[in-house]
């Protein structure tokens, strides 16, 4: 579905926003692999992070455009992990986008209360994930 008059937020994403930083949290490779590829294919830069306590340790050493956080993984879940990100007074707030298999109300209500921006469900759709991507790269470039 086209986002605020945009015939296509594919191309939008990679005019606008090519080289754009984005941190992808997921535990499981292959989903990991697949939102890399989708990512890379409009010309943003991605970083991987395989759990919570590596995306908090990135996201205190890089400036991230968006962060795509899952929500089940080890060591530390994507609720935790968005808790404990860095508030950087110098930047932007980074938007946080849950990437969840649960997309129902209570579990949207965590992550809104967990302070994650958006959520997209899993298996991601591709155009879905870059019109919610382009959506949030303007707001916090606005």
């Amino acid at each position: 579905a086209p986002i605020e008059g945009d015939a296509n937020p594919e191309e939008a994403l990679r005019r606008d926003f090519a080289g754009a930083r984005v941190l992808v949290v997921e535990d499981n490779e292959i989903n990991s692999e697949i939102a890399v590829d989708l990512l890379e294919d409009v010309a943003l830069s991605v970083d991987t992070a395989a759990d919570g306590v590596e995306a908090v340790e990135k996201a205190r050493a890089n400036t991230y455009d968006v962060i795509l956080m899952d929500m089940q993984m080890p060591r530390m879940d994507g609720l935790e992990a968005t808790r404990k990100l860095p508030d950087r007074p110098d930047r932007p707030r980074t938007p946080i986008v849950a990437m969840t298999a649960n997309a129902f109300a209570d579990d949207r209500a965590s992550c809104i209360d967990a302070g994650m921006d958006d959520f997209i469900a899993k298996p991601v759709d591709p155009d879905l994930l870059f019109a919610m991507l382009l959506r949030w790269m303007r707001a916090r470039r606005a």
